[in-house]
C-alpha cells in the first residue's frame, strides 16, 4: 500500500540526487498588461500609445519592479533600447539592488549600501558589471542614441532578492523584457542540405557530424554567455562538391530555432582557373585545364611540397573580370611584417591588382595586425575582424559582386561593404603583390589558387560558397 504521494527521485551514478534546473523567473515582457514599480525619487513606468512598456527616471530619480528576484539564480537576461538623448550624463542606467535605500543608490556612491550597480546603457556604448556579457556592439552618435540590446549578467553570486530598476534617464527607456534563468535556454540549429551529402557543423571548438545522408538535421547548441558571440560554419559535401556557411549566433538566438538553408546558393559559381599542385613545377603554374598559366613578374618559381613559395616573389594571374570569386589556400611566413601604410595602395597584399585612377580595382590585404582585409575605392581598406598566425594553412575567398565585396576565411566571413566598382574589366591580379607595388610584397607559400565566375541563382539565397 502506497500512503500519500510518491516521490520521484533522480539519482546519479554516486546516489546523489541529481540537481533540477528552476524554471525561469519572468520579471517582465511586453506582452504584461500591468505591472507594479516601486518609486524611490519619482521615477515613472508606463505603457505609452505605441503600445510598449518604458520605464523613465528624471534627474536623479530612480524607480525599481516588483517583486524582486529570489536569491539563486544564476544568469539574469535584460532586453532594452535607451533613447535620443543630448547631455551625456543623462543615459539610462539599469540597476540591480539588493536592497532599498535613500542613498548611495546610483553609481558614484556605491559604498556600504549593498547595491549591485550593472551599467550596461552608457553614452560611451560600453557595458560593466558583474561579469556582464554583451552579445551586440553598442553604438553612439552625436545624439547619444543606443541600439537595443541584449545582456547576459552573471548573479550568481548574489545570495539575497534582488530588485531591478533603473536610475537617471531624463529619456524614456524602452523595456522589452527581464528574466532571471538557472539554466540558460539552448539554440538548435535547423539544417537543409543536399542529400546524399556529408553535413558537419563546427564553431571552432567542437565538430559535430550528422548521423546521415538525408538532407535534413537538426541539433542543439549549449548557451555558453562567455563564447558569444561564437560562429559555427556548416559544411556540405558528397566527395566532389562541398557547400559552406556559416551563421553567428548572439544573445538575441539562445532559445530559438536557427535555420540553415544550404539547398540552394545565391550564386552559381563557374570555374575559370583552378590552379593546383598538378600544374605546378620550377618552371611556372598552369591550371589543371592545361589553358590558363601564371606570370612571374620578379623572382623564382620556388616550390616546396606542391606549394609556389615566394620570399619577395611576385607573380600574375589572368581574370576575366572585376567580377569575380577568387580562392587562396596557403600560409603566411612567420618572420614577414605587414606594412603598416593607412591606403590600400601601399598595404601589404596577398592577390589583387591597383590600377591607380581607374576604380575597377580592388585587393585582399594583409594589414598592420595580419588581419585579412578588403582594399578598394581610393584607398579606402575595410579590415576583418580576425588575425592569421604565421605559418598556418587557411583557406581565403574574396569576391566583388559589382556592388560589394566580401572576405571568408575558413568559411567564416570576416568583412564586407558595400562599394560599386567604376568599371569591370580586369585582365589579371597580382598573387603576394598588388601588381603595381614591389613594396606590397606577402611572403608565404601558396598550395591552390582559384578563380570563379559567377550568375545570380536566387537573391532570396545566402552565398554558399563553392568546393575548393
Amino acid at each position: 500500500m502506497v500512503i500519500g504521494n510518491p516521490i520521484l527521485l533522480l539519482l546519479s551514478t554516486d546516489d546523489e540526487p541529481t540537481p533540477i534546473a528552476k524554471e525561469p523567473f519572468v520579471l517582465f515582457t511586453q506582452s504584461d498588461l500591468t505591472h507594479t514599480y516601486s518609486q524611490d525619487y519619482g521615477g515613472q513606468f508606463e505603457r505609452q500609445s505605441d503600445g510598449h512598456w518604458y520605464g523613465y527616471a528624471g534627474g536623479n530619480t530612480t524607480s525599481s519592479f516588483s517583486p524582486p528576484i529570489p536569491a539563486g539564480y544564476h544568469y539574469l537576461v535584460i532586453d532594452i533600447a535607451s533613447g535620443e538623448k543630448t547631455s551625456r550624463w543623462n543615459m539610462s542606467r539599469m540597476q540591480l539592488r539588493t536592497a532599498y535605500g535613500t542613498t548611495g543608490i546610483y553609481a558614484g556612491n556605491l559604498a556600504g549600501t549593498g547595491l549591485k550597480d550593472v551599467i550596461f546603457v552608457n553614452c560611451d556604448g560600453s557595458a560593466s558589471g558583474i561579469n556582464s556579457q554583451n552579445g551586440v556592439t553598442i553604438s553612439s552618435d552625436s545624439q547619444y542614441y543606443l541600439n537595443r540590446q541584449k545582456v547576459i549578467v552573471d548573479i550568481s553570486s548574489i545570495e539575497q532578492d534582488m530588485y531591478v530598476g533603473w536610475h537617471k534617464c531624463e529619456n524614456w527607456t524602452h523595456i522589452y523584457s527581464i528574466i532571471a534563468y538557472d539554466t540558460l535556454p539552448s539554440t538548435t540549429m535547423s539544417i537543409i542540405y543536399p542529400s546524399g551529402c556529408q553535413c558537419t557543423a563546427t564553431n571552432g571548438t567542437t565538430t559535430l557530424i550528422a548521423p546521415d545522408t538525408s538532407g535534413t538535421w537538426s541539433f542543439e547548441i549549449p548557451t555558453i554567455p562567455e563564447n558569444l558571440p561564437e560562429t559555427w560554419t556548416i559544411t556540405a559535401t558528397d566527395g566532389e562538391t562541398t557547400r559552406t556557411k556559416t551563421k553567428a549566433i548572439s544573445v538575441y538566438n539562445f532559445g530559438t530555432t536557427i535555420s540553415v538553408d544550404m539547398s540552394s546558393s545565391k550564386y552559381t559559381w563557374t570555374p575559370y582557373s583552378i590552379y593546383s599542385s598538378q600544374g605546378l613545377s620550377s618552371s611556372g603554374w598552369t591550371d589543371d585545364a592545361g589553358v590558363r598559366s601564371m606570370s612571374k613578374n620578379n623572382g623564382s618559381w620556388n616550390v616546396s611540397d606542391g606549394s609556389l613559395v615566394a620570399n619577395g616573389d611576385r607573380f600574375s594571374f589572368p581574370v576575366p573580370s572585376s567580377n569575380v570569386l577568387v580562392g587562396f589556400k596557403g600560409k603566411i611566413a612567420s618572420g614577414w611584417t605587414p606594412n603598416t601604410n593607412s591606403d590600400w595602395y601601399t598595404a601589404s597584399c596577398l592577390f589583387g591588382h591597383e590600377l591607380g585612377s581607374e576604380q575597377r580595382d580592388w585587393a585582399c590585404l594583409i594589414r598592420r595586425t595580419r588581419n585579412p582585409s578588403i582594399g578598394y575605392s581610393w584607398g579606402s581598406i575595410a579590415t576583418g575582424n580576425m588575425t592569421l598566425d604565421a605559418d598556418t594553412e587557411y583557406t581565403i575567398f574574396a569576391l566583388h559582386t559589382g556592388t560589394q565585396f566580401f572576405i571568408w576565411v575558413d568559411g567564416v566571413l570576416v568583412a564586407s561593404v558595400n562599394y560599386t566598382t567604376s568599371g569591370t574589366h580586369l585582365s589579371s591580379m597580382g598573387l603576394f603583390w598588388n601588381a603595381d607595388g614591389s613594396s606590397t610584397y606577402v611572403n608565404g607559400t601558396c598550395k591552390k589558387l582559384g578563380v570563379w565566375t559567377f550568375e545570380l541563382n536566387d537573391s532570396n539565397a545566402d552565398i554558399v560558397l563553392p568546393s575548393f
